[in-house]
């Protein structure tokens, strides 16, 4: 039977999809920009996503209740729809605030905007999946829980490893040019008199 088109709805549908628009976005602004940091933060939560899984496929807990046909809107695969915790959605949304939170808390800065967004779709997510019955608070609250840590450690290891260009929101709040220190260069300088050479020195800074 299709779904009515009604607010309630709507918002389980984009609630639904959200781990999807954000994937797709992060993409979209790394295209943009031409860089591979879209492509990272895939990886990222690529891993995250097989991490939940298995956490997921170990516990096993189903709902004590029998879920809304709103829950199964889209059919994933290896059984994301059988079990409710860790909440796949609110593992992934996690995931992605702490991954963009973290470069504006130490690197750059706080872009309220963003963070706010996204806080949002958590919340909506977790409203209307325990409203309907889709997972419950635990389920939710152990989805923020792995979503976070597997953010932050994401986080760290490309911060710490150099890699923090591969970052979103990884440039300095500044607007002045920054300036690179040059190399260290070695000059060679010959003394010349009445046309040939009778000397040479060699100095580097």
């Amino acid at each position: 039977m299709a779904m009515q088109l009604n607010f309630s709805n709507m918002l389980q549908f984009f609630s639904t999809i959200s781990p999807i628009l954000l994937a797709f976005f992060l993409v979209m602004i790394s295209l943009f920009n031409t860089d591979i940091k879209g492509l990272v933060y895939l990886g990222g939560i690529l891993i995250a996503s097989l991490i939940n899984l298995f956490i997921m496929n170990t516990l096993k807990v189903k709902s004590d209740k029998i879920p809304s046909p709103a829950c199964n809107l889209m059919d994933f695969p290896l059984n994301l729809n059988e079990y409710i915790s860790p909440a796949f959605n609110t593992m992934f949304i996690s995931f992605t605030l702490m991954y963009l939170y973290l470069p504006m808390q130490y690197i750059s800065s706080i872009n309220y905007p963003v963070l706010i967004f996204i806080c949002g779709l958590l919340v909506l997510d977790a409203v209307t999946k325990i409203s309907r019955g889709c997972t419950n608070f635990s389920g939710i609250a152990l989805g923020f829980l792995v979503g976070s840590i597997l953010g932050i450690v994401y986080f760290i290891s490309l911060w710490k490893t150099g890699h923090d260009d591969l970052l979103f929101f990884n440039a300095e709040p500044s607007n002045n040019v920054i300036c690179a220190r040059p190399k260290k260069q070695t000059f060679k300088c010959f003394v010349y008199k009445n046309g040939e050479v009778i000397g040479e020195a060699n100095s580097g800074q």
